[in-house]
């Protein structure tokens, strides 16, 4: 099947006190972008996913979120 990318926009993400500006990216089979859409937020400073999830209509759940980032 053929997958669509499409952004969605500009989000803050908090996690454990710190804040992320990220941008929003829904991920969705073509044929049946009405029974699952995946979910993806990137920090803008960095291109790293943050948080990953699901939306089903309007109801989101977020699966996944990064701990921390460590840069050396």
């Amino acid at each position: 099947g053929e997958f669509l990318a499409k952004k969605v926009g500009s989000e803050t993400v908090s996690i454990n006190g710190r804040q992320y500006q990220c941008t929003k990216v829904s991920f969705a089979l073509t044929a049946f972008t009405w029974a699952w859409t995946g979910l993806f937020w990137y920090d803008q400073e960095t291109g790293q996913l943050v948080q990953s999830g699901t939306q089903k209509g309007k109801n989101e759940t977020i699966l996944w979120q990064v701990k921390e980032f460590i840069f050396s």
